[in-house]
Protein backbone atom coordinates (compact mmCIF):
# COMPACT_ATOMS: atom_id res chain seq x y z
CA UNK A 1 0.00 0.00 0.00
CA UNK A 2 1.24 3.44 -0.90
CA UNK A 3 1.39 6.24 1.69
CA UNK A 4 -1.53 8.57 1.11
CA UNK A 5 -0.01 11.86 0.02
CA UNK A 6 -2.60 14.00 1.79
CA UNK A 7 -1.89 12.77 5.34
CA UNK A 8 -0.74 15.64 7.50
CA UNK A 9 0.62 15.92 11.00
CA UNK A 10 -2.73 17.31 12.21
CA UNK A 11 -4.43 14.10 11.07
CA UNK A 12 -2.09 11.95 13.14
CA UNK A 13 -2.28 14.21 16.20
CA UNK A 14 -6.08 14.31 16.07
CA UNK A 15 -6.41 10.56 15.55
CA UNK A 16 -4.05 9.76 18.42
CA UNK A 17 -5.77 12.22 20.77
CA UNK A 18 -9.17 10.72 19.98
CA UNK A 19 -7.81 7.18 20.43
CA UNK A 20 -6.20 8.09 23.77
CA UNK A 21 -9.18 9.98 25.19
CA UNK A 22 -11.92 7.88 23.53
CA UNK A 23 -13.88 11.06 22.92
CA UNK A 24 -14.07 13.56 20.07
CA UNK A 25 -15.09 16.35 22.46
CA UNK A 26 -12.25 15.68 24.91
CA UNK A 27 -9.72 15.33 22.10
CA UNK A 28 -10.87 18.62 20.60
CA UNK A 29 -10.45 20.37 23.96
CA UNK A 30 -7.03 18.77 24.43
CA UNK A 31 -5.86 20.04 21.03
CA UNK A 32 -7.55 23.44 21.33
CA UNK A 33 -9.87 22.99 18.37
CA UNK A 34 -13.62 22.65 18.01
CA UNK A 35 -15.41 19.30 18.03
CA UNK A 36 -16.63 19.75 14.42
CA UNK A 37 -13.05 20.48 13.33
CA UNK A 38 -11.66 17.32 14.91
CA UNK A 39 -14.54 15.27 13.52
CA UNK A 40 -13.80 16.62 10.04
CA UNK A 41 -10.10 15.85 10.47
CA UNK A 42 -10.89 12.25 11.41
CA UNK A 43 -13.23 11.88 8.43
CA UNK A 44 -10.50 13.26 6.14
CA UNK A 45 -7.98 10.74 7.49
CA UNK A 46 -10.38 7.84 7.09
CA UNK A 47 -11.11 8.98 3.54
CA UNK A 48 -7.41 9.23 2.70
CA UNK A 49 -6.78 5.76 4.09
CA UNK A 50 -9.93 4.20 2.70
CA UNK A 51 -10.65 2.65 6.09
CA UNK A 52 -12.96 3.18 9.04
CA UNK A 53 -10.63 3.71 11.99
CA UNK A 54 -13.17 4.43 14.72
CA UNK A 55 -16.74 3.65 15.59
CA UNK A 56 -18.70 6.44 17.23
CA UNK A 57 -21.37 5.68 19.75
CA UNK A 58 -23.12 6.99 22.84
CA UNK A 59 -20.41 5.56 25.07
CA UNK A 60 -17.72 7.40 23.10
CA UNK A 61 -15.34 6.28 20.43
CA UNK A 62 -13.80 2.86 19.97
CA UNK A 63 -11.11 1.78 17.54
CA UNK A 64 -11.84 -0.71 14.81
CA UNK A 65 -9.32 -3.48 14.10
CA UNK A 66 -7.84 -1.26 11.38
CA UNK A 67 -7.80 1.65 13.81
CA UNK A 68 -5.80 -0.38 16.35
CA UNK A 69 -3.21 -1.25 13.71
CA UNK A 70 -2.99 2.34 12.50
CA UNK A 71 -2.72 3.67 16.07
CA UNK A 72 0.34 1.54 16.74
CA UNK A 73 2.22 2.83 13.70
CA UNK A 74 0.96 6.40 13.95
CA UNK A 75 2.27 6.51 17.53
CA UNK A 76 5.67 5.22 16.45
CA UNK A 77 5.80 7.67 13.56
CA UNK A 78 4.90 10.67 15.68
CA UNK A 79 7.40 9.65 18.37
CA UNK A 80 10.15 9.27 15.75
CA UNK A 81 9.33 12.68 14.31
CA UNK A 82 9.50 14.28 17.76
CA UNK A 83 12.86 12.59 18.43
CA UNK A 84 14.15 13.90 15.12
CA UNK A 85 13.05 17.43 15.96
CA UNK A 86 14.64 17.14 19.41
CA UNK A 87 17.85 15.93 17.78
CA UNK A 88 17.90 18.92 15.47
CA UNK A 89 17.35 21.27 18.39
CA UNK A 90 20.17 19.68 20.36
CA UNK A 91 22.49 19.90 17.35
CA UNK A 92 21.67 23.58 16.93
CA UNK A 93 22.31 24.29 20.60
CA UNK A 94 25.57 22.36 20.56
CA UNK A 95 26.95 24.11 17.49
CA UNK A 96 26.29 27.59 18.88
CA UNK A 97 27.84 27.06 22.28
CA UNK A 98 31.46 27.32 23.20
CA UNK A 99 32.76 25.62 26.31
CA UNK A 100 35.79 27.18 27.96
CA UNK A 101 37.65 25.35 30.67
CA UNK A 102 40.00 27.25 32.93
CA UNK A 103 42.75 25.95 35.15
CA UNK A 104 45.12 27.57 37.61
CA UNK A 105 48.76 27.64 36.46
CA UNK A 106 49.75 25.36 39.35
CA UNK A 107 47.28 22.69 38.20
CA UNK A 108 47.80 23.19 34.47
CA UNK A 109 51.51 22.28 34.72
CA UNK A 110 50.72 18.75 35.88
Amino acid sequence: MRIASGIKLRHLEAFLAIARLRSLTDAAADLGVTQPAISKTLKELESLLGAVLMERGRAGVSLTAEGEIFRHYASLSLAALREGLDGLEQARMGSDRLLRVGALPSVAAS
